[in-house]
C-alpha cells in the first residue's frame, strides 16, 4: 500500500463520485467528507458520500451504496464497510494491514504519509504581520512560518496575503517572552485559538499540567525515550533490528489503549491537512498533545518500566515500535516548531 490509508480511501470516493454523479461531479466533491465518526465504536472512518448522491442525477441510491460499499471493501487497508442509518458509510481499517505503518512512521517522521495530499488540499495563503510587538501576531508570525515547512514537506502550494491586523492587540510580546521563554511561548500560543494571546496569562502558559502542550509535549518525548533507553533498544544490531521490524506480531495492539495510541499516529497526515486548510498550526499541536496524553494513558493502564509489559516475549517488539513511531512524531513536531527542551526534559 504505497499511499495513506486515508488517500486510498478518498481516491476511491472520488472515484465513485464521478462515476455515479456525472456532470455534477465537481459540484458533489467539495462536500465530500472523510473523517473519523463522533462515536469510536462506528468504525475509524465515515463518509456522507450516499448522503451527497442522493441529490444527483443518478437515482437509485440503494444501488449506488451497494457499489460503493463494496468498492470500499475491496481495498487492502479497508476491514469493514457498512452503510448505518443515518445515510453515512461507516469503515473500520484493517489493522493487519494498517500497522505495518508503525514502521514507515520511524523511517519518515513528520513526513510520514504526505505523498500525495497535495491532491486533496488546495493551496494555502499565508499573511505574515509586519511587527511581532503583541502575542497576535508574534502567533500569526510563527503559525506563517511553521504552515510553510508543513505546507513544503506536503508540496502543497503556498500563495502570500495581506495580514489584516485585528483591532484587539495581543499581550505585549516582549514581556510575555521575559516571563516564559520563547519555546514556552511558542507551543503555548500556538497550542490555544487567538483569545489565548489576547488574554494571556503567564501562569497557565508556564503551567506543569497535562492540559498544557508546553509542558506535556517535550514531557512525553522526554518519557518514552527514557522507557526505551532503559530497554536497551538501540543495542539491538542493525541486522536483528530489520528481522524484529519484519516480523512484528501485531495481536499484541489490538488493546483499547493500544489502538487508539496507534490510529491516533496513523491520522498524522489528517491533522496536517486540517492544519493547512485552516490556516492554523494549533491543529497540530493539538494532535500532538493528544498524541502525549494517549501514551500517559496507556502508561497508567500498563505501568510499561514495572511491569512486564515490554518484556513480553511474543508482544515485545510491537510494543516497542509503538512507542518508538509515538516518539518520532513527538520529536519531530517539536523539531518543526524549532522548539529546544528545557535540561529536565533530556
Amino acid at each position: 500500500m504505497s499511499d495513506h490509508y486515508w488517500i486510498t480511501i478518498r481516491n476511491q470516493l472520488l472515484t465513485e463520485i464521478r462515476t455515479h454523479a456525472g456532470e455534477t461531479a465537481n459540484d458533489v466533491i467539495p462536500s465530500l467528507t472523510l473523517r473519523p465518526p463522533k462515536n469510536p465504536a462506528w468504525g475509524d472512518l465515515c463518509s456522507n458520500i450516499v448522503q451527497l448522491l442522493g441529490g444527483t442525477q443518478d437515482g437509485n441510491c440503494l444501488m449506488q451504496a451497494d457499489l460503493i460499499v463494496s468498492a470500499l471493501r475491496s481495498l487492502e487497508c479497508v476491514d469493514t464497510a457498512q452503510l448505518a442509518d443515518n445515510g453515512y458509510i461507516n469503515i473500520t481499517l484493517a489493522v493487519d494491514t494498517l500497522s505495518g505503518d508503525l514502521l514507515k512512521i520511524e523511517e519518515s517522521g513528520c513526513s510520514y504519509g504526505l505523498q500525495g495530499l497535495d491532491a486533496h488540499c488546495n493551496s494555502v495563503t499565508l499573511s505574515s504581520p509586519q511587527s511581532r510587538d503583541d502575542l497576535l501576531a508574534l502567533r500569526q508570525a510563527y503559525n506563517v512560518t511553521y504552515l510553510e515547512k508543513i505546507a513544503r514537506m506536503a508540496k502543497v502550494d503556498v500563495e502570500s496575503g495581506v495580514w489584516q491586523e485585528p483591532e484587539l492587540r495581543g499581550y505585549p510580546s516582549a514581556t510575555a517572552l521575559a516571563k516564559c521563554g520563547e519555546d514556552v511561548l511558542k507551543l503555548s500560543l500556538l497550542g490555544n485559538g487567538t483569545d489565548f494571546a489576547v488574554h494571556f496569562s503567564p501562569v497557565l502558559a508556564c503551567d506543569r499540567s497535562y492540559d498544557n502542550p508546553a509542558f506535556c509535549v517535550p514531557y512525553a518525548e522526554a518519557r518514552i525515550g527514557q522507557i526505551l533507553r532503559d530497554q536497551s533498544v538501540k543495542d539491538v544490531s542493525d541486522a536483528d533490528t530489520e528481522l524484529l521490524l519484519h516480523t512484528v506480531d501485531h495481536t499484541a495492539l489490538e488493546g483499547a489503549q493500544e489502538r487508539k495510541l496507534m490510529m491516533h499516529l496513523l491520522n498524522w497526515p489528517l491533522c496536517v491537512r486540517q492544519s493547512l486548510r485552516e490556516g492554523d498550526m494549533v491543529h497540530l499541536v493539538s494532535f500532538l498533545s493528544e498524541l502525549s496524553l494517549l501514551f500517559f494513558r496507556l502508561n497508567e493502564h500498563r505501568r510499561l518500566q514495572s511491569s512486564d509489559y515490554l518484556h513480553h516475549k511474543v508482544y515485545k517488539t510491537a510494543r516497542l515500535q509503538l512507542l518508538r513511531a509515538s516518539r518520532k512524531l513527538l520529536s519531530g513536531g517539536l523539531d518543526l516548531m524549532e522548539v529546544n527542551r528545557a535540561e529536565e526534559f533530556i
